[in-house]
């Protein structure tokens, strides 16, 4: 796995969240039964339902029917975090296999990378700016979470039609710091996940931004002193 670290996650929330950010990027599935790595296959069209705990990923075309009824071994790697498990329950329905995510997997984080997480109910905002078709925008958010080379941000729902995948951003502020001279950064990616509470189905969406040029760590450490 290179240079990274692995640990064993059993936080449903975390792993459907690095689940959601690892598609949303567009990382690809590697699947292969017991047995028969030679027949590994790659999708990156997959689907979370965080109802039924399950990924689903169509199966016309890519040659995932051979996993049926076949333990497998699931990895899927993200740019910051990867997720690998064990598969005994693979089931199809129609054209789309089935798997159900287990309630404990293995986590692989890749060191060097420092990432500060407030989740969905962070106190910390970032202010934005940009301009698209032909109308000026600027927008307070809370952080989700941070790292020098970018950051996610908590969004409402309508709020989500606004961006798109490229669009070039400019932040004003980030935590307890104004900026004299903007960050640009990159719209990289939407991920939205679903959520059912006491019956009550919401969601949450996350943007996700790149920095066009890392922040300094040493500035990155002091973004949120109080």
């Amino acid at each position: 796995m290179g240079n990274q670290a692995l640990r064993s996650c059993h936080d449903w929330n975390e792993i459907l969240n690095v689940l959601e950010e690892i598609r949303t990027d567009g990382s690809a599935m590697s699947i292969w039964a017991k047995g028969q790595s030679s027949k590994a296959r790659q999708s990156t069209g997959w689907e979370i339902d965080s109802a039924k705990g399950q990924i689903k990923l169509k199966e016309s075309s890519l040659g995932f029917h051979f996993l049926k009824n076949k333990e497998a071994t699931v990895y899927i790697k993200g740019k910051e975090k990867s997720v690998l498990f064990r598969q005994k329950k693979i089931f199809s329905m129609g054209d789309t296999v089935v798997l159900d995510i287990p309630e404990k997997v293995n986590m692989y984080d890749r060191r060097g990378v420092e990432r500060t997480s407030f989740g969905w109910h962070s106190n910390h905002f970032t202010q934005l700016s940009f301009t698209k078709n032909s109308k000026d925008y600027d927008l307070l958010f809370s952080i989700f979470d941070i790292s020098p080379g970018g950051l996610a941000l908590n969004i409402s729902p309508h709020e989500e039609s606004i961006f798109q995948a490229g669009d070039i951003i400019h932040i004003h502020k980030l935590g307890q710091t104004n900026l004299m001279i903007p960050l640009r950064a990159q719209v990289k990616h939407l991920g939205t996940l679903d959520f059912i509470d006491k019956g009550v189905h919401f969601k949450r969406i996350k943007l996700g931004l790149e920095f066009t040029k890392n922040l300094n760590l040493l500035c990155f450490s002091e973004l949120f002193e109080e």
